[in-house]
């Protein structure tokens, strides 16, 4: 379909690894804009990714982290005039540190602020914590916490429902052909709902 990925300033098709993130693993968007066009939310989709392997909330909201999600924000309003939606996947590093979720919320809220200096685009969160361990449940209640409480951040999916072996590689922590193609179902159902209200 008509999937691109934008980076340093230019357009290409789609394809894995996803340019922009770190690892040369496959990622779930390419198939999360095959699903949103096919279910007719869209003609063509275009993703810029700025993901970060492994990287707590934190993390990501200073430093050179963050300026990279600053410099792809500004320059994709700059060259399109707006964005739709910044989708977040991410928890794993929180849980993966052993910090859980003691200032996931408050640090979600900084990150949230420093953003919105750049974009009103609405935020998706999903809930995530799964990575060589079991779901974090505190970590998932401060995620839904941030979406209830938060008008801008919209509900993306819970990944941590895609914990069966078949649906993860043996790391138990990525996620294996079948786990994206339902990932990407998953997301494109929360962009739905929140289109709908």
């Amino acid at each position: 379909n008509k999937v691109y990925m934008f980076f340093n300033g230019k357009i290409y098709s789609y394809q894995d690894p996803s340019l922009g993130a770190e690892g040369n693993d496959g990622s779930v968007w390419g198939r999360v804009g095959d699903e949103i066009i096919e279910e007719g939310l869209s003609k063509e989709v275009l993703f810029a990714n700025t993901g970060t392997s492994s990287a707590t909330i934190k993390e990501l909201s200073y430093g050179k982290n963050f300026k990279k999600f600053k410099d792809v924000l500004v320059s994709l309003k700059t060259n399109f005039g707006s964005i739709d939606g910044i989708l977040i996947q991410q928890g794993e590093g929180n849980h993966f540190e052993q910090k859980g979720s003691k200032h996931y919320k408050k640090e979600f809220l900084i990150f949230q602020k420093k953003i919105r200096k750049y974009s009103n685009a609405p935020l998706y969160l999903s809930q995530s914590s799964i990575c060589q361990s079991e779901s974090d449940l505190e970590l998932l209640k401060k995620q839904n916490q941030v979406i209830v409480e938060n008008k801008m951040v919209l509900r993306g999916p819970n990944t941590d429902s895609l914990s069966k072996p078949k649906y993860r590689v043996p790391d138990d922590c990525h996620f294996s052909e079948e786990g994206l193609n339902s990932l990407s179902k998953l997301w494109v159902e929360a962009i739905k709902n929140s289109s709908e209200k």
